[in-house]
């Protein structure tokens, strides 16, 4: 992908949630962080970012931030032993147990994680949890994408959340950028295996969500 490149072939969606503060302008906090989507190997523009709360909403700030990654080696199989799920490389990976993986495109879908912990256990071969134990071996591997532990991350925008005291089924608070209105901003175009993050410096009530349509290349 270039910084030139104007048009998505394949539609592409992501969404990630955040509910405990991170007063951090500059380095956010592991654990406080709503990973929205990771771009694959041939990277990801963004068209829409769409925050919402159900519920009541903080006064604070939501930040989206664009965190620097890496598409992994070829796999050539990902295994199960219950929910632990084991990827081998075709070439040396060059994690370090604690590095955080995201997998997609793979089947069963069990084996699709983000931003979980890697472990390794040998240079072609590491381990993973699932929240869900899959009945086979993969029969699609996909690819990954990896951060470090502490993820180096650039803070990209500053959306203001208003205190507003909704309910569980109404929209408290929510908050559309699009390209089409949004110029300064969109469309993002994020290098393959960066991901876009989010944050909010007030811990929210209810958890807000954030989600990202565009496509991939």
């Amino acid at each position: 992908m270039t910084t030139t490149a104007q048009y998505a072939s394949i539609p592409a969606i992501g969404s990630g949630t955040t509910t405990t503060a991170d007063t951090s302008r500059t380095a956010p906090t592991a654990g406080t962080v709503g990973v929205i989507a990771v771009a694959t190997s041939s990277g990801m523009r963004v068209d829409f970012i769409d925050s919402i709360c159900q519920g009541t909403s903080v006064a604070g700030q939501l930040r989206l931030w664009l965190c620097e990654g890496t598409v992994g080696a070829t796999i050539s199989s990902i295994t199960f032993s219950s929910t632990t799920a084991t990827i081998t490389t075709a070439t040396a990976h060059g994690l370090t147990s604690g590095d955080l993986i995201t997998v997609q495109n793979a089947f069963p879908l069990s084996y699709n994680v983000k931003n979980v912990e890697a472990t390794v256990t040998s240079t072609t071969a590491f381990t993973y949890p699932m929240a869900t134990a899959p009945t086979v071996n993969a029969t699609g591997v996909g690819e990954y994408a990896s951060t470090r532990a502490t993820a180096v991350c650039h803070l990209l925008k500053e959306i203001p959340i208003y205190a507003v005291t909704g309910s569980t089924t109404v929209n408290a608070w929510n908050q559309s950028l699009n390209s089409l209105n949004n110029q300064d901003f969109l469309p993002l175009l994020i290098p393959a295996g960066f991901s876009l993050r989010t944050t909010v410096s007030v811990s929210q009530t209810h958890a807000i969500l954030t989600t990202a349509r565009g496509g991939q290349f």
